[in-house]
């Protein structure tokens, strides 16, 4: 490898493959991953083997091999609940991050728009030649739509 300070598996993976979408789709599946992996590393943490969190849980290993290596839209509300109980974790609080964060996400996209909404009304009063306002579009839909729904380069707002 070329560079030694690289610290993500996304950075080790663009660099592999000298591709940024190498990268990119190991975060999107890291994030798809969010849940999981906090219920893995609660286990970890807590120093239960995966034969021994199955045997408290009633479950098989394999079982739980299988729920582990899920993605988070493939479990299921008493698969999270079981296992966040069997590790002593507040099921509510994990699932209600990940819904937060996106709901956070589109919320502050939302306000940003308003703002910038704003801005391009004060902008084209004070320079009503300066295309400000085709501007702040632009942004809109280069930026701030990627957002909403991912690869939305020239969607206007």
């Amino acid at each position: 490898m070329k560079d030694p300070d690289i610290v993500s598996v996304a950075e080790i993976a663009t660099e592999v493959f000298g591709s940024e979408k190498a990268g990119e789709c190991i975060l999107e599946d890291v994030a798809r991953s969010a849940i999981v992996s906090k219920l893995v590393a609660a286990r970890v943490q807590k120093g239960y083997s995966i034969r021994a969190l199955a045997r408290k849980m009633g479950v098989s290993p394999a079982k739980l091999c299988r729920l582990e290596d899920k993605q988070d839209d493939e479990l299921s509300i008493g698969d999270i609940r079981d296992y966040a109980n069997a590790v002593s974790l507040d099921f509510t609080t994990i699932v209600e991050q990940r819904k937060s964060s996106e709901a956070q996400m589109r919320e502050d996209v939302s306000k940003v728009y308003a703002l910038l909404e704003n801005l391009s009304v004060y902008g084209e009063r004070k320079w009503p030649e300066g295309g400000i306002r085709s501007k702040i579009k632009r942004f809109c839909g280069e930026v701030l739509m990627d957002f909403l729904v991912g690869d939305a380069v020239g969607v206007c707002c």
